[in-house]
């Protein structure tokens, strides 16, 4: 007498095993057992039983399969974003600098889910997606601010420490308020809410390090970008330009004062305009 199979199920055509389990801690990182599982369990199983196939199901298989729909969601959006950014400055260094922002902001979500002892999951995830627009707007902030100051006859350094100085607060108080609006949440104790804890993790750490980072090195950005502009056209006519001359938003500038000043060589006063 041995014990033998009560059913044999099939799973696509061939026989399967199906192992199911819960966690005793339903808190517990399911990445790190899947790991062990994959690093461990499955090498002797394959080893033991020529031709074994094993796929992952359930939660695993739920979390791939959004994992996956997120990626190409995501890219669309990212495209769409780069395109709108580089509509609005009207180029594409300008537009790459502040996407930049993007991958510094993402060390946040990694040093805060460290930090809380949470494992990535798609709702880390779904945060990382939603911290990108807050970041790109501080960016975008900083960046208009400077191409008025540019317009304006500023100096390139002059104007970026003044955008620096009056963007400073505005800046701060959005990442603050965004921040300490989702304090409650990253210490919750609420069951109900734990499955929202990753997400404002994603949130809170990335802005503040992002912020951090607008402030503090994207100043530095912009004038690396302005030096590559001047020595790049020095290498390309010989002649070395201001700093000035090289910003997008001064060339701009001077297209549309001489389309004004070219677009009639006489305009009529008002008193004229009203005989007309």
């Amino acid at each position: 007498m041995e014990r033998g199979p009560v059913a044999i199920n099939r799973f696509n055509g061939s026989r399967e095993i199906r192992v199911e389990a819960e966690t005793v801690d339903p808190l517990a990182a399911v990445p790190e057992i899947l790991d062990q599982i994959e690093l461990e369990i499955m090498p002797e199983l394959e080893a033991q039983f020529a031709g074994i196939r094993y796929i992952y199901q359930g939660q695993q298989r739920y979390s791939n399969e959004a994992l996956g729909q997120a990626e190409g969601h995501y890219l669309v959006a990212f495209v769409i974003i780069f395109m709108l950014l580089v509509l609005h400055f009207r180029s594409v260094p300008k537009a790459i600098i502040v996407i930049l922002m993007i991958p510094v902001s993402l060390l946040g979500v990694a040093w805060g889910h460290g930090l809380h002892g949470q494992p990535l999951s798609m709702m880390s995830l779904w945060g990382a997606v939603a911290l990108t627009g807050v970041i790109i707007n501080d960016a975008i902030v900083f960046y208009s601010k400077f191409d008025g100051l540019i317009v304006e006859g500023w100096t390139v350094p002059e104007a970026v420490k003044e955008a620096g100085k009056v963007r400073l607060r505005p800046i701060i108080l959005t990442s603050l308020t965004t921040v300490i609006g989702l304090f409650p949440m990253l210490f919750t104790k609420s069951m109900q809410a734990q499955f929202l804890v990753p997400m404002a993790i994603s949130l809170a750490y990335g802005v503040a390090l992002g912020t951090i980072f607008i402030l503090l090195f994207f100043p530095v950005l912009i004038m690396l970008l302005n030096d590559a502009r001047v020595y790049s056209r020095y290498l390309w006519t010989g002649v070395k330009p201001n700093r000035e001359e090289v910003e997008p938003a001064y060339i701009q500038e001077q297209r549309k004062q001489r389309f004004e000043k070219n677009r009639g060589k006489y305009k009529p006063t008002l008193e004229e305009d009203k005989e007309s």
